[in-house]
């Protein structure tokens, strides 16, 4: 049973440096993304979502994952259950395994809030061709 613990916990362990690296490319991708929307670039746009599919597909299985771990030993897939998991860690990997979450955790906040604001200048975005494309949708005109 504790070879079963151990195994699982490292797994979990595996997927936090993993998705490290893939929240840091999804970062740079969004802060592009965003770019490309105030540069009105089309092309851009549709390439950096090719780019992110990939990237949120592995973050998925990844977060999947880590949810059946905790299941699986048992704890709440909550931050209380992640403090129990690192704390149960042995001394000697509990800080760099702790730090490492608070990274994913800190690059996790840092997509949401790029996300947010490339949500608003899509919006923004597709309200400008709505009126380039489409002048008297929201201009108000004599009814035939």
């Amino acid at each position: 049973m504790a070879s079963d613990a151990t195994r699982l916990a490292k797994d979990f362990i595996n997927t936090i440096s993993e998705d490290i690296t893939l929240y840091r490319q999804l970062k740079q991708i969004l802060s592009e993304q965003h770019q490309a929307y105030i540069d009105f670039d089309d092309q851009c746009l549709l390439n950096n979502l090719s780019l992110q599919e990939p990237l949120l597909e592995s973050l998925g299985k990844h977060a999947s994952l880590r949810e059946s771990i905790m299941g699986k030993l048992g704890l709440p897939n909550s931050r209380v259950g992640v403090e129990a998991l690192l704390g149960a860690l042995p001394d000697a990997v509990e800080s760099k395994v702790r730090s490492q979450w608070q990274t994913l955790e800190s690059l996790i906040d840092q997509c949401q809030e790029q996300n947010q604001l490339n949500a608003v200048c899509s919006a923004n975005f597709q309200e400008l061709l709505g009126s380039v494309f489409n002048p008297n949708q929201h201009t108000y005109s004599a009814q035939p």
